[in-house]
């Protein structure tokens, strides 16, 4: 049975084909907005995509033309016959860019709601069978939100594009930041836009016990000290412990001699941790335990963007998130660095990952010095990653020691590469730009 809404839709669209066929130069401009599928009568998305078909070979956009290339596809009666073609013409105006574009925009977004309401609709049949798992029902959901975002133009704004890269390059060139800070004053002089850039896949490589987590989790506060909405998505430990970390790195409390403390000794580390507290009230946010697929992570951004804003993702770390369709450990690695790279673009936000390296970075007495080449189980995150940033203390071998320590850029698209110093305090798990931790 057709709804009221659907009857508008229908009506909507043979306005919209009509529009075209008196006004062939509307084509181009619904093109941008609209797709055959989001078409409600199966007539109308034959009619359209015969419509696009006849515009990519530069013929007639006309009546006539329209006819013989639908009965040449023995489409025609499909499309709903020739009295019903030559029907949509009647009593259709000639209407203004604007006007046809509201109308793709109006069909478009039925379109979605009708998809949507037919991948509920199956989904809560295959929940009532109770022949699919509870995971198979939840990912079928996130891909479901995945894809209820409005199309967006195929093609760019062409002026809109020229004055954000004068804009970019003109406060680069000036030295302006205009990216989100690392939190390193020494690695953002370094950064070609004084931080993180939105569309960045930002890699930070080392071996265990190195401080990958540690400097990733220092990126986020330093971003939501900023003012920033982040979200960390954290495979390894619970958001309890690592806002334990973050009073931890921000009051300089030290837990490694908690047994040998005396009874001031407690109260003073408490006082200190309490001073801190306040911290904890920024807007850096933790994903629940369960988001741990490429899917689950994508929703929750997402989802994350819409009801907060998101200005950094945080993700420790990209060997830990799951891909229950990869068969070896190889395309789980390169299908995980490619869709965190992907979401980095259609949020339009950097997303910061921990990556480990090959065991081939800690040879015998003294540690080789890591490089690209030593990511772990695909060259994809080498290939993926904007900026590439490692982790190297030239004088131990296992764990980080408290002390100086580098932070290599590896690479960076069109920018500097080479070493920058830090210093790593032990106490706290807290990296520091060099002149800081002299101070």
């Amino acid at each position: 049975m057709t709804s009221n809404r659907d009857s508008a839709a229908i009506e909507t669209e043979r306005a919209l084909l009509g529009a075209v066929l008196t006004a062939p130069a509307l084509l181009g401009a619904v093109a941008d907005h609209l797709t055959a599928d989001d078409f409600a009568r199966p007539g109308h998305r034959i009619v359209y995509r015969t419509l696009l078909q006849l515009a990519d070979a530069d013929r007639s956009l006309d009546l006539m033309t329209l006819r013989a290339e639908l009965a040449q596809a023995a489409q025609l009666e499909a499309a709903g016959g020739v009295a019903y073609i030559a029907g949509l013409l009647d009593g259709v105006p000639v209407v203004a860019e604007s006007a046809a574009v509201e109308w793709a925009r109006r069909v478009a977004r039925h379109g979605a709601c009708r998809r949507m309401a037919e991948s509920l609709r199956a989904l809560a049949e295959q929940a009532d069978s109770g022949d699919a798992a509870p995971d198979d029902l939840r990912a079928g959901v996130e891909r479901l939100l995945d894809g209820a975002a409005p199309a967006s133009p195929a093609v760019l704004d062409l002026a809109a594009v020229a004055a954000s890269t004068w804009a970019t390059l003109e406060a680069e060139i000036q030295g302006r930041a205009v990216g989100v800070s690392s939190g390193l004053p020494d690695l953002d002089r370094r950064l070609r836009a004084g931080g993180w850039r939105p569309g960045q896949l930002v890699a930070v490589g080392a071996r265990t016990s190195r401080g990958k987590s540690a400097l990733l989790l220092g990126f986020g506060e330093a971003a939501a000290a900023a003012g920033k909405s982040v979200l960390c998505v954290t495979l390894e430990m619970g958001a309890e412990e690592l806002q334990a970390r973050r009073l931890l790195a921000h009051s300089g409390v030290s837990l490694a001699g908690l047994h040998y403390w005396r009874a001031d000794e407690r109260e003073r580390a408490l006082d200190r941790l309490a001073e801190s507290t306040p911290i904890l009230s920024r807007a850096l946010y933790f994903a629940a335990p369960h988001v741990r697929t490429l899917a689950q992570i994508r929703a929750a951004a997402r989802r994350h963007k819409a009801r907060h804003g998101l200005d950094v993702l945080v993700v420790d770390y990209l060997g830990l998130i799951h891909d229950p369709k990869a068969r070896s450990l190889y395309e789980r690695t390169t299908a995980t660095s490619q869709g965190l790279k992907a979401l980095a673009m259609d949020l339009n936000i950097p997303v910061l990952t921990a990556v480990q390296l090959n065991r081939q970075s800690a040879q015998p007495g003294k540690p080789e010095r890591p490089s690209l080449s030593m990511f772990r189980d695909s060259g994809a995150v080498e290939q993926d990653a904007d900026v590439a940033l490692l982790i190297h203390q030239a004088d131990s071998v296992d764990a980080i020691q408290d002390g100086a320590a580098e932070v290599l850029i590896a690479k960076q698209r069109n920018g500097w590469t080479g070493s920058v110093p830090v210093r790593w305090r032990a106490a706290c798990a807290r990296f520091e730009s060099h002149d800081e931790g002299d101070e």
